[in-house]
């Protein structure tokens, strides 16, 4: 749920959801949010001096309401009801977002990178709607935390409008910094900045007087003695000092802003834009059940929202969420997880659980069940094909049913905040017409943000200066082409032993289902990196953005890329029990590996058959542990072959000795 104070209390967009009484508790409580507020300070807010005797009891009758408004967990109980404190969300209250914004607009001020700032400072300002907690005006305890989200608003004005000086825009925002400096005429900053501007647009006399004016205002009306830095830039001016002459910012080569095939993760929190809606819906949904499951297609973008999303809004409010996979934590590791009442345990792509055996997937499942009961908060991600394996372990498909989230294709809002958003933030601009031709071609698509997010990076390395052009994307191929161009591109440059390298990795790492839908697997770098060859490969691949790694295991980036490049889909068409073949012997070996090489984990018969021919027929490229564990086994095989001939030797001749006897015996029967 909404709340903004920055202005009259706005609850959820509507600006009479309350009514007085309860609209003062609840900005009392906003007003320092997270903190406990005593039911005696609420009471003088809401009547000073004359406090009845049922003071108590009004309020908690406020606080009773508003959480039928807000939610049952937004306002906390302390103290056997003494006090209350507000427990929403850190991105659900507009002031504590306007304060991040604020701050980072400064950082970036300071660290020479005006567009960025210009940019933050823009975004705080959107915020603001006047006087912050109005409905605190008579309430003393209230003025300190007014006073300061006013302070913040008069540095965020400054912040934008220095930022703007150094950008060039010197002509444009002298009206701005008129009123600026004629709303708060002791604000020194502000008379520097106007005189700064006028100096640079060519008006130096005007840039003199406004400093002359700004001495005679301070003094006269104010009794304050001027700044010597009022001074020193009065004297640069009057010198036309180079050390005022615009300075272009040099554009900052910072790193692409968009991921690529890439999920965003939870330090991309920051260029992870379009899925706000959603972010707040699993925020309430993980409030009110303490289990969440967010559940979607493949390549609907569940990771990026899952991490860059609710892990990182989690992480905001001070919850410190564990992410974790199946496919990188035992069940040995989650057992030894802690979270704590308050804490979140976040598992990613738990699909992958389901393709250990029963009693690992029992176990595993089982320390989710405790997170829970030990008071935790506990978030799935999981794709919607793989929700019929959850069912199957009831307790826990219980404890999600009343938090299923789920995720469909991103909006128009959405796609046109995903596209924009990351490169306001990098301090590019977007061409007129692009924003609305990449949505055209995405929009509806379930896969949207992967593809959305590849093709940007590319258009962005085609990007004339700090503009992302149509002309760079249509460099790329479009939509469709951009992925499957990245691939084929670096496919042909390879030689043809690296093809041949390439297919078996690729092959290796993604698999198609019963069902035809793509199937990543994660493997360990050194089962894939055992020479150069092999290792430069990984790299080049992970470089493209193709593939993704931990530095100890390496997947591919995205399930999309399956459907994207055409070549890869053919090589997991053309083979696909070889692929299977090689997925077995993968898993086989390192576990044959882990439990000290026993004999009793060897392939044995049919299937070690069926390997060897496949071995001797396509020659794929093994590792040491899968070359040596099929070695074994044939070598065992042909150990049994020859005990099996051994023994049906000596039947043989026994059988013979039978035969002899009885013929003899049959003779002197007849005899």
């Amino acid at each position: 749920m909404r709340l903004s104070v920055l202005g009259p209390l706005v609850l959820g967009g509507d600006h009479h959801a309350l009514g007085p009484r309860d609209r003062v508790v609840l900005a009392v409580l906003a007003s320092r949010p997270g903190s406990t507020v005593r039911t005696d300070a609420i009471a003088d807010a809401l009547w000073g001096e004359a406090v009845p005797a049922s003071s108590a009891k009004v309020v908690q009758g406020c606080v009773m309401r508003l959480r039928r408004a807000l939610g049952v967990t937004a306002i906390e109980t302390v103290g056997g009801g003494g006090a209350y404190r507000l427990a929403l969300h850190h991105d659900e209250i507009d002031a504590t977002v306007f304060a991040d914004a604020v701050s980072v607009a400064a950082d970036l001020l300071a660290d020479r990178q005006p567009d960025r700032a210009h940019y933050h400072a823009g975004r705080a300002l959107d915020l603001w709607r006047g006087d912050p907690l109005p409905e605190l005006e008579d309430w003393p305890g209230a003025s300190a935390e007014r006073a300061e989200l006013v302070e913040q608003h008069h540095a965020a004005e400054e912040v934008r409008a220095a930022a703007a000086v150094d950008l060039g825009l010197h002509a444009e925002v002298v009206p701005e910094l008129l009123r600026l400096a004629g709303d708060r005429p002791t604000r020194e900053r502000r008379w520097q900045l106007l005189a700064l501007a006028e100096y640079r647009s060519g008006r130096q006399a005007d840039a003199l007087a406004t400093l002359r004016r700004a001495r005679r205002i301070l003094l006269d009306d104010f009794g304050l003695d001027p700044s010597a830095e009022l001074g020193a830039l009065e004297v640069s001016i009057l010198a036309q000092a180079p050390a005022l002459d615009l300075v272009a910012p040099a554009f900052r080569e910072t790193e692409c802003p968009y991921p690529g095939l890439l999920a965003y993760d939870v330090g991309d929190t920051a260029m992870f834009y379009g899925r706000e809606p959603d972010i707040a819906a699993c925020l309430a949904l993980l409030d009110r059940s303490g289990v969440l499951a967010v559940v979607g297609p493949s390549g609907c973008g569940k990771s990026s929202l899952v991490r860059a999303g609710l892990a990182a809004s989690l992480v905001r409010d001070g919850r410190a969420p564990t992410v974790v996979t199946p496919a990188t934590t035992t069940v040995a590791a989650l057992a030894a997880l802690e979270p704590g009442t308050g804490g979140v345990l976040v598992v990613d792509q738990l699909e992958e659980l389901f393709t250990a055996p029963r009693e690992e997937q029992d176990r595993f499942v089982a320390q989710l069940l405790r997170v829970v009961a030990d008071g935790s908060g506990l978030v799935l991600g999981i794709r919607a094909d793989t929700m019929g394996e959850l069912s199957s372990h009831v307790q826990l498909a219980r404890r999600v049913e009343g938090g299923l989230h789920l995720v469909g294709p991103m909006s128009d809002v959405g796609l046109r905040r995903a596209i924009r958003g990351p490169a306001e933030q990098a301090g590019l601009s977007v061409e007129p017409g692009l924003e609305e031709l990449l949505v055209r071609e995405v929009e509806g698509q379930p896969a949207a943000l992967p593809l959305l997010s590849h093709v940007l990076r590319a258009t962005w390395a085609e990007r004339e200066g700090r503009t992302l052009t149509v002309a760079g994307y249509r460099s790329t191929g479009g939509i469709q082409e951009a992925v499957s161009r990245t691939a084929e591109d670096l496919y042909r440059a390879l030689a043809v032993d690296d093809q041949e390298l390439l297919r078996q990795l690729m092959t290796r790492l993604v698999s198609t289902d019963e069902d035809a839908a793509s199937v990543r697997h994660r493997v360990p770098v050194r089962t894939v990196g055992q020479d150069d060859s092999q290792r430069q490969l990984v790299d080049r691949l992970v470089d493209a953005r193709l593939l993704s790694s931990d530095g100890e295991n390496v997947e591919i980036a995205h399930e999309s890329l399956t459907l994207a490049w055409p070549r890869l889909r053919s090589w997991l068409d053309e083979d696909v029990e070889g692929a299977r073949a090689m997925r077995h012997l993968s898993v086989a070996a390192q576990t044959w590996e882990a439990m000290g090489r026993p004999e009793s984990e060897l392939y044995r018969g049919a299937r070690q058959q069926r390997v060897a021919e496949w071995r001797r027929r396509d020659r794929p490229r093994l590792t040491e542990v899968e070359a040596a564990f099929l070695d074994e086994s044939e070598a065992r095989a042909a150990v049994e072959l020859r005990e099996g001939e051994t023994r049906l030797l000596a039947q043989r001749r026994t059988n013979r000795r039978l035969r002899a006897g009885l013929a003899a015996v049959a003779v002197l029967a007849v005899v």
